[in-house]
């Protein structure tokens, strides 16, 4: 059973579904600090995600993810919207640790979303950079649909971004949280 007090809100979800805009909103509206596992990893080995995974490979990347997630499962502190980033279910031990970290909440689109969003900040996700149209659709499809039931297999709630603002995407996370 999943209980709200002083439990850690933990956002799931693809690449570009607004995790950390709408975590900001979150953390904002209910007084809890925003985490990005993201921004920790590139602090804890002092470089970007993209040449964390061209330099020392994915093994690398989920093993300090793995490290960070440990920090925030003993943070005293509490009370956090952690984003975490799309990658981090492709590791069964990061999916393990997500689990006791505090209330996963998966937030999905459709790939037409994350394809605009993707077109209009290229240089945020340079691993896409030098793929034409076709190639960057194929491709995060098929990361979608593998990533799916990862997703899907740890989330306590699931909600819905399609066509809907940062604003009333963390509404909906802030709602689903206080029904808990």
């Amino acid at each position: 059973m999943i209980s709200r007090a002083n439990t850690n809100i933990v956002l799931t979800g693809f690449m570009g579904v607004g995790k950390d805009t709408v975590g900001k909103i979150v953390a904002q509206r209910i007084g809890y600090r925003f985490i990005s596992t993201d921004e920790l990893i590139e602090k804890k080995s002092g470089m970007p995600l993209s040449k964390i995974i061209s330099e020392k490979g994915e093994d690398y990347l989920h093993e300090i993810e793995s490290k960070v997630l440990e920090g925030l499962i003993h943070d005293k502190k509490g009370r956090m919207v952690i984003s975490t980033g799309g990658e981090i279910v492709a590791c069964k031990e990061n999916c393990e640790l997500l689990k006791k970290t505090g209330v996963i909440i998966y937030i999905y689109t459709k790939p037409r979303d994350i394809l605009d969003r993707m077109i209009k900040t290229p240089n945020k996700r340079p691993q896409f950079k030098d793929l034409k149209d076709d190639d960057l659709k194929s491709e995060v499809n098929s990361l979608m649909k593998s990533r799916e039931k990862m997703y899907e297999s740890i989330k306590d709630i699931s909600i819905d971004a399609f066509e809907k603002s940062p604003l009333q995407t963390a509404e909906e996370v802030i709602e689903a949280w206080s029904s808990i």
